[in-house]
């Protein structure tokens, strides 16, 4: 049980430390302005938040949205406890980033759960 969530943080965490280091890249070159830069790093965590819980979707038995809710919420525990560590604020913005990465997860393993029984 533990190991399908570890498989999916996993690829979760690859995919934003891999986009974020492209991205780091593209814009210590100045390819990219600073707007679109942090567009750019919160698609980043919507698309790994959706592939991580469609990975788990279709590793889990029954209701995919209690599956994706329950990654999300895990993840971000961590972010809020790394937020209040280091960073010391928590506004508005934080709980709507907050609340986009719950629908993309909930989302991503009720559509694996889905492409799992075709």
């Amino acid at each position: 049980m533990i190991k399908k969530y570890l498989i999916s943080y996993a690829y979760t965490l690859g995919i934003i430390i891999g986009g974020t280091f492209l991205i780091t890249v593209l814009n210590y070159f100045n390819i990219f302005t600073s707007n679109l830069t942090n567009i750019i790093k919160l698609i980043i965590v919507i698309v790994s938040m959706f592939i991580g819980a469609f990975l788990l979707g279709k590793k889990s038995l029954k209701k995919g949205y209690i599956e994706g809710i329950k990654y999300s919420i895990v993840f971000i525990v961590l972010l809020v406890i790394i937020n209040l560590l280091f960073v010391k604020e928590f506004n508005v913005k934080s709980i709507i980033y907050f609340l986009i990465i719950i629908i993309s997860s909930t989302f991503g393993s009720m559509l694996g759960i889905n492409k799992k029984r075709n």
